[in-house]
């Protein structure tokens, strides 16, 4: 059993986006990331980057997504199922598709791509971020509080369109750790379910998150 991998090269956000495909052995495949994400709508425009030193048009959504998970100064090697399945063999799609559990179980993190900045999402992973303390080992502060701009930008991405997909549970309920990622921000999994589960959960009643939340601290 064999899967690709990308590898997203280092730039900076006004620089174009370079990456790399390779093929490993799932059996002993190195530490990569698998991405859990929404595809998006399908559109006629499309944005540039280069695979393998050649040109390649992606979905403007799949463009800003490599954009937001890219660091400035080493590779990533992640699995994303729009660059790793040949999605137009549908022998090897529905045979990678077999293997998803295997691959996102043996991910060093699953990274949740939630979409670009937009209402607010910055004041609202701030916030949990600062809830988190120390980034590293995440020790949360009980103590804090939570003002209503805050609360209504933490809603907001709660009940973006990701979290609503029917492959979400399937993708993280295996992670070994989960990293949420909106924009240039990123946040750990553990201060995100605490500010949902004990600050918000009055407004997420009708989010599939407090579920999810609830089945990750089971398993």
């Amino acid at each position: 059993e064999s899967l690709r991998l990308l590898d997203l090269l280092p730039g900076k956000s006004t620089e174009p986006i370079h990456c790399r495909m390779r093929h490993e052995l799932l059996a002993s495949v190195p530490k990569y990331s698998a991405v859990s994400y929404r595809w998006g709508r399908k559109c006629r425009s499309s944005r540039l980057l280069w695979l393998n030193g050649r040109p390649c048009h992606v979905r403007p959504s799949l463009w800003a997504m490599l954009q937001g998970l890219r660091e400035p100064s080493h590779n990533r090697s992640l699995w994303i199922d729009a660059f790793c399945i040949d999605q137009s063999n549908i022998s090897e799609r529905n045979h990678q598709v077999g293997l998803m559990g295997k691959i996102y179980r043996g991910a060093s993190q699953v990274l949740i791509w939630l979409g670009h900045k937009a209402e607010e999402s910055d004041l609202a992973f701030d916030f949990m971020n600062a809830v988190a303390g120390d980034t590293a080992t995440p020790q949360v502060n009980s103590n804090i509080r939570i003002d209503k701009p805050t609360a209504e930008a933490i809603c907001l991405l709660c009940y973006r369109d990701y979290w609503f997909r029917a492959w979400v549970r399937q993708e993280i309920i295996l992670a070994r750790d989960i990293v949420l990622y909106c924009g240039n921000k990123s946040l750990s999994w553990k201060p995100f379910a605490y500010t949902c589960t004990k600050l918000m959960a009055h407004a997420l009643t009708s989010s599939p998150v407090l579920h999810l939340i609830e089945q990750l601290s089971l398993d």
